[in-house]
């Protein structure tokens, strides 16, 4: 969904809630993806006491300070939903976690990339055609197939790799670009594997080639993944599985569950199975395929701030 898209859909519904947070963080949202970020950034100027206390007065003023046309008696509305206690008193960042948009954690898998896939997939095929970096045109020309075409590549590779010794030569990798119908040269595909090939062996690690082929991402959105990836490996040995999950989440109000149509262990499989690189499903999720999986996410998202904003409120971090 780009900004534009944002804005027209928030403003609409913001027109139709009935519910008073919901119509704020919608009026905020048709500002587009920072405008709940930029709501918190009015409050943090008009705290002079750095207490970050929020009265119901205090939010009017903001709310008129950033120039959100809302009825003063919704704003109020808002407020009073928050302060549960009716201490006419709370946190801002309490009050910034309830304006947080919701999402559905077992949609997620499925709602990242496609927002986005269309303007991806565009973006990338220019890129690969104006790129002089061999890894760079291989990598876009992944990513025009969506933000899980380098998965796809993997895919492809582990079908492949019958000796299961997940080992690439140049022949190798040309052949696998050409099952994977991806139009690039055999000459561009052959300087991708010799520029990652830094000791000339002729032969390198799949895994080796893959991180190098990743798309790369900043400090601050590797921090959200790695947050994400945390919130999720509820054992801490640096695998999701299943059982994580169950501690997580509650997947009884799944339409798939409730149907019977599958089982909350099936459930939970399939998600993590969104994740796992290659099509080499084993029900465990590790950091690197956690990674992996969102570096194509991110590939189609050009700011920071809609990268943060889609991660926090999709992992409520």
């Amino acid at each position: 969904m780009t900004d534009t898209d944002l804005k027209r859909k928030s403003e609409l519904k913001a027109v139709h809630s009935k519910d008073p947070i919901e119509k704020l963080r919608y009026k905020c949202l048709s500002r587009g993806a920072a405008g709940i970020k930029e709501l918190a950034r009015v409050f943090r100027i008009a705290d002079v006491n750095d207490d970050n206390k929020l009265t119901a007065d205090e939010l009017v003023r903001i709310c008129q300070v950033y120039k959100l046309d809302l009825p003063t008696a919704d704003v109020q509305a808002a407020f009073k939903k928050v302060d549960t206690d009716g201490s006419g008193s709370l946190s801002f960042d309490e009050f910034l976690l309830a304006l947080r948009v919701t999402t559905s954690i077992l949609n997620i898998e499925l709602q990242a990339p496609i927002m986005t896939d269309t303007d991806l997939k565009r973006k990338s095929e220019l890129k690969a055609v104006h790129s002089k970096d061999p890894i760079e045109k291989l990598r876009y020309k992944c990513l025009s197939r969506g933000a899980a075409g380098i998965k796809e590549l993997a895919r492809v590779f582990r079908i492949a790799d019958v000796n299961d010794d997940n080992k690439l030569t140049a022949d190798e990798l040309v052949r696998i670009c050409q099952v994977y119908k991806l139009d690039l040269p055999t000459a561009d595909v052959q300087a991708a594997f010799k520029k990652v090939d830094s000791d000339g062996s002729g032969s390198l690690s799949f895994d080796e080639f893959l991180l190098a082929l990743r798309p790369p991402m900043n400090e601050n959105r590797l921090k959200l993944i790695d947050m994400a990836f945390k919130k999720l490996d509820k054992t801490g040995d640096g695998v999701i599985t299943v059982a994580d999950l169950k501690n997580v989440y509650n997947c009884k109000k799944n339409p798939k569950f409730c149907s019977g149509e599958k089982t909350e262990e099936e459930i939970f499989k399939d998600f993590l199975a969104n994740f796992e690189i290659g099509g080499h499903v084993d029900g465990k999720v590790t950091k690197e395929e956690f990674i992996n999986y969102y570096a194509g996410v991110s590939a189609a998202i050009d700011t920071d701030v809609y990268f943060d904003l889609m991660m926090r409120n999709s992992w409520k971090l």
